[in-house]
Formats: C-alpha cells, sequence, structure tokens
C-alpha cells in the first residue's frame, strides 16, 4: 500500500502525461494529417496549410506547460507560494539583486 503522497504524485503525473499526449495530436498530427488528405479530396490547401505552420510551431513552447501547472510542487514554485507551516517545505521566488551604483 502507497501513501496519499505517492498517489497524488502518481495522478499528477499521469495526468500531465495524458496532456502531453493530447498536445501533439492536436496541435501536430490533425492539422498535418487533415491538410496532407486536402490534394487527395482535390481542395486547395490556402490558409490552412498556414494554420498547420503556425500549430506546429507553437508546439514546442506549449509542451511543458502540463507539467509546469499539473504537477504541484512545480505549480507551487512557479506561482511563488510559500508554505510557511512546520515540517512543510518552503517555496520561494526566483529573485534577482539589482544593484545600484
Amino acid at each position: 500500500m502507497s501513501s496519499y503522497y505517492a498517489r497524488s504524485i502518481q495522478n499528477q503525473l499521469f495526468q500531465a502525461l495524458v496532456m502531453q499526449t493530447l498536445i501533439p495530436v492536436i496541435l501536430v498530427y490533425l492539422p498535418v494529417g487533415i491538410t496532407h488528405s486536402f490534394p487527395m479530396l482535390n481542395m486547395e490547401t490556402g490558409l490552412y496549410a498556414s494554420f498547420s505552420i503556425a500549430t506546429i510551431s507553437i508546439y514546442p513552447a506549449l509542451d511543458p506547460l502540463p507539467t509546469m501547472f499539473i504537477v504541484e510542487n512545480y505549480r507551487k514554485t512557479i506561482m511563488c507560494k510559500k508554505v510557511n507551516d512546520v515540517g512543510k517545505d518552503a517555496y520561494g521566488c526566483f529573485q534577482v539583486a539589482v544593484g545600484r551604483k
């Protein structure tokens, strides 16, 4: 029997994996598949080909987002939420020190 924390992490990772599977299907395979079927149906690709190129080019930027926002530890770090309870980890923001002369 696994702990609640381990199950929670496994569930979050599974949800992130499902989303990372759906993103390329929606943004890459469906638009390209439809674009490649246009010539077989004697249809002009026209503007839809440009749409396919746009969705393919935004895919690398969108692919890591499900992991960053579904997994709780990553989300807390990104959103800079601090937990100050005793016995829990504290998540902080990245701070940049700017020196003045």
